[in-house]
């Protein structure tokens, strides 16, 4: 099933490597006027092109079980230079290797327990957002709304089986055919539409406020 998944993403997938050394990754949320600033440690931020390429193939298929030569075969690289590329992020703590049965097979995922990599998937995600040209096509769909990422995806929890939650304020229920973002994300997007703040359920109000802002600014 995941071969199909990332064929469909084309070039998007792997189109830029995001984390390397000597870059500060800095974090805006707008909509809850709270700045976050990550500096991450440089000696330990040393990704190489293809350690990224795995990163972002977990992120995307986040949930699912891979083994080394699944992983290889998605990024077209040979076996060997997977498992050399796993020894840093192993060690590192940014993925969980297990031995599958007496096979001489091995399980890969993300380390969701470690903090540094739900915020580095968090990044991740609003990477993949804006490559993808989703925040382009809705900021000129919807011109002076607020569009606000929200729930799984916006906190970087989100899984193989996730949808893309967004929220347009300030506009009225459009029929909007999102379906080449879908693939290049491969997520379903949901859009929320909301004509203020004062319609939107207080629990669902502070999930969204919670969320990133992708464009415009809320009025509270």
């Amino acid at each position: 099933m995941f071969y199909s998944v990332m064929e469909s993403s084309g070039n998007i997938l792997f189109g830029s490597v995001f984390y390397s050394q000597y870059r500060h990754i800095t974090e805006i949320v707008i909509n809850s006027s709270v700045h976050i600033e990550t500096i991450m440690d440089t000696s330990k931020l040393m990704f190489t092109c293809l350690q990224n390429r795995i990163f972002r193939l977990l992120c995307i298929t986040a949930g699912i079980s891979l083994n080394k030569r699944e992983i290889a075969r998605v990024l077209n690289v040979s076996p060997t230079a997977i498992a050399k590329a796993m020894t840093y992020m192993e060690r590192e703590g940014f993925v969980i290797i297990e031995k599958v049965g007496s096979v001489n097979l091995t399980s890969i995922q993300l380390n969701h327990d470690n903090p540094k990599v739900l915020a580095f998937k968090r990044i991740d995600n609003l990477e993949q957002i804006y490559d993808s040209g989703l925040c382009a096509f809705l900021d000129e769909k919807f011109p002076g709304c607020a569009i606000i990422l929200f729930g799984a995806y916006s906190s970087g929890k989100d899984t193989v089986g996730s949808d893309i939650d967004i929220t347009i304020i300030n506009s009225k229920e459009k029929d909007i055919d999102l379906t080449v973002y879908s693939k290049r994300l491969d997520r379903f997007i949901s859009l929320n539409f909301y004509e203020d703040l004062s319609s939107i359920d207080q629990t669902l109000k502070s999930d969204i406020l919670n969320g990133i802002t992708l464009s415009g600014h809320i009025e509270l």
